[in-house]
């Protein structure tokens, strides 16, 4: 015990011996003559060593200042109770009288009060309480049991689609951003490029595909989780597997749009081209057409979503009835309707068929063209300006942004919306005396006069 009594003063000896040593060669290298850098050393060590000693003293005096605000919290909250208490107890002993008077006004006055404002009301939550939290309980002891022991199981097993659901949905927010972000950007025109509202389109039916994608998925899911209730949801969410529904949802929202942000500018911009004749009024006169188009087309597909969804309700139930699928009748696959086989615009000639946009195509034979679409019911007949050699092939190509809008059977009321392939091209060949002369030409759907351009080889 005496060694180590022995180093640890030893210690603090040496360690006081250097503390001072290099105080008194700060000192006298400050106030002695001494190299410069060795004074400006000193001075910088006598700076640290006085913001040691601050700091060692200003720590010391927060301690002090910190522990003696806190005793004198204490100290004030118990000379309060202290305080309270005393007042209690002299009231008490020395005028019980006030006491009685207070109890009388409590009890005639305030008591009541309290009952009926707080304690009944409090009475009756308890007693809705008491019948609501078993039942929560209860509710939630049977969702974690059934994650637990029953869904969780499965979504790993089915985890496969699982990231098909999450996919859709992303690609479900990444098409209605871009959707959202070009149709916003459409209105950032000047003069007459605003002249074309049909090209203000918000594009809805790529994003309804994605929602379709979403809801097969989940269906998928349902019937693995719970096959029973795979019937009920088949029905309840048919309209959202329905390309008609999507076009009803896409026709209507622009409709809206259309008419009370699209119509508004396109009135103004077409206004301004006025050269004051007789055909001012008119353009300054709004143009409903494309708001009619889209509220006829979305009527239009409102009424197949429904034939349809009702026609699907009755095989899912008869289904379920009887037990068996329903046996549906073979359709024909063919793409050219019945009223193009039995016409004789072509004569037992040569046909081919062009795939125009998502609804359109055409047969022609070179000389003739007839459009059709989703429907047989109607059809477009159009005539080339010279006998094209179909033989060379057909092209569906793109006439002019003329941003037609067809509301007719044959397009089911959808625009076709800007530089869509709405139009047909050939070309025939002919030898010549100055080479080979190649003549072609483009045969809009609209009815236009065709464009014809040749050039010789």
């Amino acid at each position: 015990m005496g060694m180590e009594l022995f180093a640890f003063s030893f210690a603090i000896s040496l360690v006081s011996f250097f503390v001072a040593t290099v105080i008194v060669e700060v000192v006298m290298c400050i106030f002695m003559p001494s190299p410069p850098w060795k004074k400006s050393a000193a001075q910088q060590v006598f700076v640290s060593l006085l913001g040691m000693i601050f700091s060692f003293f200003s720590c010391i005096a927060l301690v002090v200042i910190r522990a003696f605000t806190s005793l004198l919290r204490w100290w004030l909250l118990l000379f309060l109770l202290f305080t309270g208490f005393s007042c209690i107890y002299v009231t008490y002993t020395e005028y019980p009288s006030l006491w009685v008077g207070f109890i009388e006004f409590y009890n005639f006055n305030l008591g009541p009060y309290i009952q009926q404002r707080l304690i009944l009301p409090l009475n009756i939550l308890d007693l809705f309480f008491k019948g609501v939290v078993p039942l929560w309980d209860s509710f939630w002891w049977f969702f974690k049991a059934l994650s637990a022991q029953g869904l969780f199981p499965i979504l790993v097993n089915e985890l496969k689609t699982v990231m098909d659901i999450s996919m859709a949905f992303i690609q479900f927010l990444r098409h209605l951003m871009e959707a959202l972000f070009s149709f916003g950007t459409s209105f950032l025109c000047t003069g007459s490029a605003c002249l074309y509202p049909e090209s203000r389109v918000l594009d809805l039916l790529t994003c309804l595909g994605d929602v379709r994608q979403l809801v097969t998925h989940g269906l998928k899911l349902i019937q693995v989780i719970c096959g029973t209730l795979a019937a009920p949801f088949d029905i309840i969410t048919f309209p959202l597997l329905d390309p008609n529904f999507a076009s009803f949802i896409h026709n209507t929202v622009n409709g809206v749009i259309h008419l009370f942000f699209v119509l508004p500018q396109v009135t103004v911009e077409r206004c301004q081209l006025k050269t004051g004749d007789s055909f001012s009024i008119l353009l300054c006169t709004p143009d409903f057409s494309p708001v009619f188009h889209f509220f006829l087309a979305g009527m239009n597909s409102l009424g197949l979503t429904v034939d349809n969804w009702l026609n699907m309700a009755f095989v899912i139930i008869q289904q379920l009835v009887v037990g068996r699928p329903m046996a549906c009748s073979s359709v024909d696959t063919g793409m050219i309707p019945d009223i193009v086989k039995n016409t004789p615009l072509f004569a037992g000639l040569p046909t081919v068929v062009v795939g125009l946009t998502d609804w359109l195509y055409a047969v022609t034979d070179g000389k003739n063209a007839m459009y059709m679409g989703s429907s047989d019911a109607d059809t477009k007949i159009q005539a080339w300006p010279y006998a094209m050699d179909i033989s060379l092939g057909v092209a569906a190509v793109t006439y002019s942004n003329t941003h037609d809008l067809d509301v007719s059977a044959l397009s089911e009321g959808k625009t076709s919306g800007s530089m869509q392939t709405t139009s047909m091209m050939a070309c025939n060949c002919s030898d010549t005396s100055d080479g080979i002369k190649i003549l072609c030409a483009i045969l809009p759907m609209t009815g236009k006069h065709p464009v014809l351009f040749w050039f010789v080889i």
